[in-house]
């Protein structure tokens, strides 16, 4: 038996060696474009390297082994050596977005020998002496190939264990990390190994329960962090391993094996009611499947055996209907004159279509949203100002004769102080609430940071059947050609003449419909269709027939003319999005004659019709429909009574659809769904783009948007499409005659000065993909073409799969974040590469996107992005909150510094866990605004408008704190510091102290901004309840205070008056506050985006006269 294990074909390798230690490396055909290696570099080990290393470890006290671990550039130059591949033990890989060190092993077989080999990504590869080849079953050969090379199951355990030791087990294992080893790496994490040294200093310092309650804190954030990051792996752990018991065939017998010991080239039993364990290619029998855990797609999906063709190469992802899916549910078999319903395996683990889209999770694209980069700058900078208060600090203590050893702890103590030790708890408070408030919602979300992402979402696509659209359709009626012209329309199937038949038996016989428990189920489309017919539909008794399908005319119809008209279904090609057409072979058990019946978008089903059987009136008819908004599909047929009966099966469908007479054509009307307008209208208002992403004709894409007003009815309309190889653009109009000569354009209507942007633009996918292909050959007219073919086209239809990818992928590029919600399989690829991707399916568990929504319309699309702003929002309040909280707490400290004084464990503790905290967290519980705002919320830490806002609210604080000090130092009552004593209670530290204590309620106050993205902080009733009792307590303090309360708090005694100016102070700071925060921040941000905006139109027009 000849199995095809790997791919040693001569094709370029993607990367040229540079030298001879950087290998080339061959494109993975699983690999996704993050995934695909550019580079592989050889290393290894050498023992003065190692002992090096560890001499390094032990003199810095175990620093060195963390500086390590940071830095892979020191990892390798201390550690390793550069060698060549063949002696290599560890692989540096560098990918688009990552660069990973990979431990190599050694495999063995018969057709490599004892090669090097690597797993990146959990996908195989192996050096061939050469260059680095991918490792896979090779199942990419013909159909017959196949059939006669790979189906007689393996004979020798020896050939079952090279495959299992070239190929790893059959299962989607994700490698789980125990908390405690989770929680050790994310201690290695620089703001946890800052916070430890933090808590030592201040044990050091004796602040024992501030120290501990710090570790507490820090503690808590890091459980946390690292519970979210053990649940999601166990999760998708759980979501993506399956084991079963199936029957495989083994030296010749079949015997029963657990699914982790499948290889690839076993041949297994598909049995009913299975999940399936791998992807496999069906060789003999057929089944109903449900795919919507895998795809979302909910209607369940006919699979039949591989034909026997010559000249028809197998894709596991094209060949839908001859694959079974790993993770899909086989709802029915059906042996067709075999015994066993017999299934091929050609991928297992994470080469699978199921392993390919856990692949793209554990290994995403770099989130557009640099939260945690902007954040490290922006704590790089806090850290800068600290080692500028360290160093007075210093100066200061040797200049008052305190110990070296104090001087440096206590100006140690000041750094730590800039680095809030909440502050990764507090950025993940945003997400963490809007997770739970998706979840009661019926929305799902399997990538936490998605949802920052939706909070700035610029354009929005939706396919149409199924989203925008009801999934059934109506069938309005049929016409059927009659002398040349179009018939009138015929609303039921008694209205169609006796010698018309052809045409019904057409609609009865071309679908995939099937029966699952005695139901008869498919497409939506194909189900009202055969209604329609008025035949009925059963399936043979023989289970080993080879007929698929019997249609009968309905003997209890009304129709007195009926006949007994029965036909058996022998052979079906099924839909693709690809070649968008269907196709069944079908014997006539009345004259025993072979016919063809096919049905398709007319555009492809009449080109390949005799012309004289096509009315002349056609094109009237089509455009009459299409631009009404209907979906019209054709029919045709041929007799093949010229073909021997024993050939018929193996015959390919291009030579079956060759002249065929034309019957006739269907009329469908696709409701839309009832929340469809409402939702578009609200994006809309929020102006954000709406885009329709449709496999329909592009007149029926026009009409349709309209009626959904992602365009206006009275829009300017320029619609382009592929004629002979060429684009071609036109202005569409609502009439149904020939397009006037006026209206084809002689060029793209941009270029055209008298239509002033004025339109809307609607291309195909094979448009959209010609600009695409010259784009990428550096035609400069093509690159700006698709940048405004984005801006302006708002309808893309006839889109395969394929097409709608590159459509996100273009969006992109350009820099929009871009979101999609659809329903199916042809949506998967676009789901997954957008920012944000919704699946309309029931499926609670599903991978097809990152977002799931139990909601069967477009409604969910607000939540989620009203939720995604508001989470946004709230992760830049809570870090804008943190940062300043750490500034009060750092010129606090530094004041008294200065003076000769300094902070108290409980004067901490008081503002850390009393007010901050507490603050943050009531400030993050705050739920979405009711609507959808046209302003987006600000998305960059490092923007003018979140910069300028900590920077200017440290100056006002500074500012206040100043104040109320200088107002005190006047008053006869204050009492300077005594440098003498070493007891912190005193005038000074009374008054800076509760000045900072009550402007960590101002800014609270001021950062808590509501609308447009959350709720008014006056509804949010934690925040309110909380900021009440905090503030009143705050007052209380100052005003009237107990003894045993000022004795906690560590504050002296001082006058009414001085009360009463502390909080005059404090109320005018908290105005100034208010205002810079609510007005003049927004002025500078506001004007900041205006200078942005000029500055691209003057870039652009400069670029246009330059050009000219």
């Amino acid at each position: 038996m000849n199995k095809v294990s790997f791919d040693n074909s001569d094709s370029s390798p993607e990367t040229n060696a540079s030298s001879q230690y950087n290998v080339p490396c061959m494109p993975h055909m699983d690999a996704t474009e993050e995934s695909s290696i550019k580079s592989v570099e050889p290393y290894k080990t050498f023992l003065a390297g190692e002992i090096l290393f560890w001499i390094f470890v032990i003199l810095s006290g175990g620093l060195y082994y963390l500086i390590d671990y940071w830095f892979l550039c020191l990892h390798l130059f201390l550690r390793y050596k550069r060698v060549p591949t063949s002696e290599a033990t560890m692989l540096v890989i560098k990918t688009m977005y990552f660069v990973d060190l990979i431990p190599t092993r050694q495999i063995s077989s018969k057709g490599l020998g004892t090669v090097l080999s690597f797993t990146h990504h959990n996908l195989r590869y192996y050096y061939d002496g050469k260059c680095v080849q991918p490792l896979y079953f090779n199942s990419t050969i013909t159909y017959s190939e196949i059939i006669d090379n790979l189906i007689g199951g393996y004979n020798y355990d020896e050939e079952v264990t090279e495959k299992r030791n070239l190929f790893g087990k059959c299962e989607i294992l994700i490698q789980l990390q125990s908390f405690l080893s989770l929680t050790f790496e994310e201690i290695k994490h620089p703001f946890y190994l800052f916070q430890l040294f933090s808590v030592i200093l201040w044990f050091l310092e004796l602040y024992y329960v501030y120290a501990v309650c710090v570790f507490v804190i820090t503690l808590i954030s890091l459980l946390s962090s690292t519970y979210q990051s053990w649940k999601s792996m166990h999760d998708l752990h759980d979501l993506a391993l399956r084991y079963v018991t199936i029957k495989v065939k083994r030296g010749g017998e079949w015997t029963t094996i657990n699914s982790e010991e499948l290889v690839p080239g076993d041949l297994i039993e598909i049995p009913r009611g299975t999940e399936m364990p791998c992807d496999a290619i069906l060789i003999s029998g057929g089944a109903v499947v449900e795919e919507s855990s895998l795809t979302g797609e909910s209607v369940p999906v006919i699979k039949d055996a591989l034909p026997y063709l010559n000249d028809k190469v197998y894709s596991v992802e094209i060949d839908r209907h001859f694959s079974l899916y790993e993770g899909t549910k086989v709802l029915q078999t059906r042996n067709h004159g075999e015994k066993q319903v017999i299934g091929l395996v050609v991928r297992t683990g994470f080469s699978t279509m199921k392993g390919k889209m856990v692949r793209s999770i554990l290994f995403p694209k770099p989130n557009k949203f640099k939260f945690t980069r902007d954040s490290l700058r922006f704590i790089g900078c806090l850290a800068l100002v600290a080692l500028s208060g360290f160093a007075v600090s210093i100066y200061l203590f040797i200049s008052t004769d305190v110990a070296t050893d104090e001087a440096v702890i206590g100006a140690l103590d000041l750094i730590t102080i800039a680095i809030p030790p909440a502050l990764p708890a507090c950025m993940n408070i945003g997400t963490g609430f809007a997770l739970h408030r998706l979840k009661k919602q019926g929305i799902f979300c399997i990538s936490y940071p998605r949802i920052n992402a939706a909070g700035r979402i610029d354009v929005f696509c939706f396919d149409k059947t199924g989203t925008l659209t009801e999934d059934g359709m109506n069938l309005l009626g049929v016409n059927v050609s009659r002398k040349g012209k179009m018939s009138e329309l015929h609303k039921s199937a008694e209205q169609i003449e006796k010698n018309k038949r052809r045409f019904l038996t057409c609609l009865a016989t071309c679908h995939s419909l099937t029966y699952v428990n005695d139901k008869l189920v498919g497409d939506p489309q194909d189900l009202e269709i055969f209604k329609f017919s008025g035949f009925k539909y059963s399936l043979p008794k023989d289970e080993g027939s080879e007929v698929k399908a019997y249609a009968s005319l309905n003997s209890d119809s009304d129709n007195k003319n009926e006949e007994n008209y029965d036909t058996a279904i022998l052979h079906i090609f099924y839909f693709t999005s690809k070649r968008k057409r269907m196709g069944v072979i079908v014997k006539n058990l009345q004259n025993d004659n072979f016919e063809f019946y096919m049905k398709g978008a007319p555009e492809i089903v009449l080109e390949r019709c005799r012309k004289s059987s096509i009315p002349d009136d056609i094109e009237h008819v089509l455009d009459n429909y299409t631009r009404s908004g209907y979906r019209v599909l054709a029919c045709a047929m041929n007799s093949l009574n010229t073909i021997p009966a024993e050939e018929m099966k193996a015959q390919k469908l291009e030579n079956l659809e060759q002249e065929m007479s034309f019957l006739g054509l269907l009329v469908l009307q696709n409701k839309l769904k009832a929340q469809t307008i409402p939702t578009i209208k609200i994006l809309q208002k929020a102006e954000i783009e709406t885009v329709m992403s449709t496999g329909d004709a592009v007149l029926t894409a026009i009409s349709v948007a309209k009626e959904c007003h992602i365009i206006k009815k009275d829009a300017t309309v320029f619609l382009a499409e592929m004629v002979d190889n060429e684009i071609v653009w036109e202005k569409f109009t609502n009439e149904a005659d020939d397009v006037p000569k006026e209206n084809i354009l002689n060029e793209p209507p941009w270029l055209n000065a008298d239509n002033n942007g004025d339109y809307t633009l609607a291309v195909t996918g094979a448009v959209l993909n010609a600009y695409d292909a010259l784009a990428k050959l550096n035609d400069t007219t093509a690159a700006q073409s698709i940048n405004i073919l984005l801006k302006k086209c708002r309808i893309f239809a006839r889109m395969s799969p394929e097409h709608k990818t590159l459509l996100i992928s273009r969006f992109q590029e350009i820099g929009i974040m871009v979101g999609m919600c659809g329903d199916g399989a042809n949506d998967c690829g676009a789901l997954k590469t957008a920012d944000i991707g919704i699946s309309l399916t029931e499926a609670e568990t599903s991978i097809a996107a990152p977002f799931t929504s139990s909601i069967p319309d477009i409604s969910c699309v607000p939540i989620v992005l009203q939720n995604g702003r508001c989470a946004l929002t709230t992760s830049v309040q809570c870090f804008k909150y943190m940062a300043v909280y750490s500034m009060i707490q750092f010129t606090n400290v530094q004041i008294l510094y200065v003076l000769g004084s300094g902070l108290t464990n409980n004067e901490f503790l008081s503002q850390d866990l009393i007010t901050v905290l507490p603050l943050a967290m009531a400030m993050g519980s705050a739920g979405p605004y009711h609507k959808l705002s046209k302003k987006q919320p600000i998305s960059s830490l490092m923007s003018v408008a979140v910069i300028g806002s900590v920077i200017g609210h440290s100056i006002l604080q500074t500012i206040g704190m100043v104040v109320v000090y200088e107002v005190a130092l006047s008053m006869p009552y204050f009492t300077p510091v005594d440098d003498a004593s070493d007891d912190y209670l005193n005038d000074a530290n009374t008054i800076v102290y509760l000045m900072a204590l009550l402007e960590l309620i101002s800014v609270c106050i001021a950062f808590n901004e509501g609308r447009p993205w959350k709720k008014p902080a006056y509804k949010n009733v934690w925040f309110m309840v909380y900021i009440s009792l905090i503030g009143m307590l705050h007052v209380y303090l100052v005003l009237w205070p107990p003894q045993w309360l000022m004795d906690l708090y560590n504050i002296d005694w001082f006058p009414m008056y001085m009360r009463l100016a502390l909080l005059g102070i404090w109320l005018a700071y908290s105005v100034v506050a208010f205002v810079y925060e609510r007005f003049v921040i927004v002025w500078i941000y506001q004007r900041h985006e205006k200078w942005k905006r000029n500055k691209r139109s003057k870039n652009a027009l400069e670029s246009r006269v330059l050009k000219a």
